[in-house]
């Protein structure tokens, strides 16, 4: 074999030899550097001339630079804005305060797809009987990588997450009497993020659907702009609820009745609802109301008589007589009385008095 083909196939030999490993560990460092930026619980919204193309894991030089796309971040202050959430927070002091859950860095466009936790601020409710109920209500939810591009629908995504939490939980509310309520709280709880979960389910459907059709490498732009529905592009995980009525133990005031012989309904309600509580039975507890009634009409009108001046109440004891033996005396005067007295005649025109 001649020597000079020797040399070259050597020298192409110990090319490759030299040029392996510097590619290995060349693909080493890069692998180490996406690695390293990585995070699967940030996002950011990379957007081009026609609109937003997609959400990566990590922002590196080799997957933003692009002179065919123009990419770059969607950040800013108006941007972060959209991702802005109210919760409750307890301060040093220990009072509640308002806080803001910023889910979008205004300065690097990150987004953070961790579970996050709103607490809403107490709110009433009034039930199918009229009683108002105080709601206190907490909601877990995370942002859906995939359907970020709903997110940004929405001018801002906080305002619309919880008005949609509060109307489903009047909604489920409104149609149950007070004590309903009370017994059917769990109920209430789990037909609530059914129903949040429903619409997120379905447009996560409808969007697998449309990316099987279309291709995954196609940016779903046209789905979402084409689509009109009530998801959010969140995930609920969970929701606690708490209700408290806050009229139970209270009466009525006299704004409440238009007359002397008028009970407001709520008042009634509360005392149906004591005696079933009590477990009288239906006699009884009919007996006991129409008691009350009558104690609490007898009142009324005496407040609305003394009210104009034209007659004055004063008990026995405030003028001190509810002890001493005249009191007592002409109280027992009174009941041996009315003990002796004799029944009226029961003999007709026809008897024999009358001849």
């Amino acid at each position: 074999m001649p020597t000079g083909n020797f040399l070259s196939s050597l020298d192409w030999r110990l090319a490759l030899i030299v040029v392996l490993p510097v590619a290995a560990i060349v693909l080493l460092v890069l692998m180490s550097l996406r690695l390293r930026f990585a995070d699967f619980y940030t996002t950011y919204a990379i957007r081009v001339h026609r609109g937003l193309r997609r959400f990566p894991a990590s922002i590196t030089w080799l997957r933003t630079f692009s002179f065919d796309n123009y990419e770059y971040i969607v950040k800013g202050k108006r941007s972060a804005e959209r991702f802005e959430f109210f919760t409750r927070n307890r301060d040093e002091a220990g009072a509640w305060t308002v806080k803001k859950l910023h889910l979008m860095n205004r300065r690097t466009g990150a987004i953070d797809l961790r579970v996050h936790t709103m607490e809403v601020s107490p709110f009433k409710v009034s039930t199918a009987d009229h009683h108002d109920m105080e709601v206190h209500a907490t909601i877990e939810f995370q942002l859906d990588r995939g359907r970020l591009f709903r997110c940004f629908q929405y001018g801002n995504l906080g305002v619309a997450l919880l008005t949609r939490f509060e109307g489903f939980i009047r909604a489920q509310i409104n149609k149950r009497q007070n004590e309903e309520v009370a017994k059917e709280i769990t109920e209430i709880r789990v037909q609530i993020l059914e129903e949040m979960k429903k619409a997120e389910d379905k447009d996560n459907e409808e969007l697998r659907a449309w990316r099987v059709q279309n291709g995954n490498d196609v940016p779903p732009n046209d789905y979402f702009r084409g689509t009109q529905s009530t998801a959010l592009g969140v995930h609920i995980t969970a929701l606690s609820l708490q209700v408290e009525q806050v009229d139970a133990d209270q009466g009525f005031s006299a704004a409440d009745q238009a007359s002397a012989l008028m009970i407001p309904p709520r008042f009634l309600d509360n005392l149906r609802d004591m005696f079933g509580r009590g477990g009288a039975d239906a006699a009884g507890a009919n007996q006991a109301l129409l008691q009350t009634m009558e104690m609490h009409t007898r009142e009324n009108i005496a407040r609305h008589v003394s009210k104009t001046g034209q007659m004055i109440i004063i008990s026995s004891d405030d003028l001190g007589m509810a002890r001493t033996s005249m009191f007592r005396s002409s109280i027992r005067a009174s009941k041996t009385a009315q003990a002796h007295e004799t029944p009226p005649s029961q003999d007709g025109e026809g008897g024999e008095d009358s001849k």
